[in-house]
């Protein structure tokens, strides 16, 4: 890798750096419930969950943004078979106003988590904000020993940019910053 390439993926690091908790409170509880509502998520599904929170610098505008991502398991009490719900919010409004999202599932008795749907609005695409967002699931996922792998359903920009990351750094896992 050059030179370039090296300052280039720092500038494109839009995840500020030690910005990655596991949030305790009941204020992220009541966002999740207000975001299950408006997706028509049965209140009753919600259960066993655990909260990451972290920060995104929009390198455009500026901005300062909270990211969240929530783990859960799909079926309840079984562990085999969880689900991550990650998105970039827009500051002091409610969860339906993300500026990007995406939700990663665990295939049962895997160790791995893969994409089944991921999207971001069109006016804040190549930004950085789903690189932020696979980085942010990547780290969490690395703290309970998995890994992030791509799906075999990919549009050709989600191939492109998975293309980009093992290009560089070789595995088909997503890379894991050690800076989260």
């Amino acid at each position: 890798m050059t030179a370039f390439e090296s300052a280039w993926d720092l500038v494109k690091m839009p995840i500020v750096p030690h910005s990655l908790i596991e949030s305790e409170g009941d204020e992220w509880q009541q966002r999740y419930k207000q975001w299950a509502k408006h997706n028509a998520i049965p209140l009753e599904n919600l259960f066993d969950f655990t909260h990451y929170s972290a920060l995104f610098d929009d390198p455009k505008t500026g901005e300062r943004l909270p990211m969240e991502a929530i783990v859960q398991p799909v079926d309840r009490g079984r562990q085999d078979n969880e689900q991550i719900n990650a998105l970039i919010l827009e500051e002091n409004r409610p969860l339906k106003y993300n500026r990007a999202d995406a939700a990663f599932r665990k295939p049962t008795n895997e160790s791995f988590f893969e994409p089944t749907m991921v999207g971001t609005d069109s006016d804040y695409r190549r930004r950085g904000y789903m690189t932020a967002i696979y980085d942010m699931v990547a780290s969490i996922l690395d703290r309970r020993g998995e890994t992030l792998e791509p799906s075999d359903f990919q549009t050709q920009d989600a191939k492109n940019l998975w293309r980009s990351k093992t290009k560089k750094y070789g595995p088909s896992s997503w890379l894991v910053r050690d800076d989260l």
